[in-house]
């Protein structure tokens, strides 16, 4: 009887030692509005690992890497306000800031940043600039859905130096 208590008593120690490895939080966070579309949340735009032989002077680029901001459970049926359905979303991109060498391209805000490399923006095919934009008018699906294109890429104001990117742009919607 002993020696199958301890044989137990054995494997149960391992058994926890190997089970207590690691842990960690997942943090999920949102937001509930009275709003008359729900947006998706908006991937990070991955821009890759461009070489300085790519950037080498200025007005050279990395590829257009895309991706989009999906408005989705719209209510084409009533409007917020005077009843009328919803057709459209104009979105309102917020100014930022500019890229010291360029007031065409956003701004690198990276720690670490790659030196003389701006963001060129493009949304809804337009050309967007830090100043900030207006893009009126973006039909809503009878379905209640709309898919705003964004296509960006890495540009250099001189030769590149090596180091991080990171850009952020922030926008509104209203819907009509």
């Amino acid at each position: 009887m002993k020696k199958a208590v301890l044989g137990l008593a054995l494997v149960l120690s391992f058994g926890s030692a190997a089970m207590a490895q690691s842990k960690g939080d997942i943090r999920f966070t949102g937001e509930v509005l009275k709003a008359a579309c729900t947006v998706a949340p908006v991937s990070d735009v991955r821009l890759g690992s461009v070489s300085t032989k790519t950037l080498s002077e200025a007005g050279k680029t990395s590829r257009w890497e895309k991706s989009s901001i999906e408005f989705y459970d719209c209510d084409t049926t009533t409007g917020e306000d005077d009843g009328d359905a919803l057709s459209a979303v104009d979105l309102s991109i917020l100014p930022g800031t500019a890229h010291s060498g360029s007031s065409e391209l956003w701004n690198n805000i990276a720690g670490t940043p790659a030196a003389n490399v701006g963001l060129e923006l493009r949304i809804a095919n337009e050309n967007v600039k830090p100043e900030g934009a207006n893009l009126t008018d973006l039909p809503i699906t009878k379905a209640g859905t709309l898919s705003v294109p964004i296509q960006a890429r890495m540009k250099a104001t001189e030769k590149a130096g090596e180091g991080d990117f990171e850009a952020t742009v922030s926008f509104e919607a209203t819907y009509k």
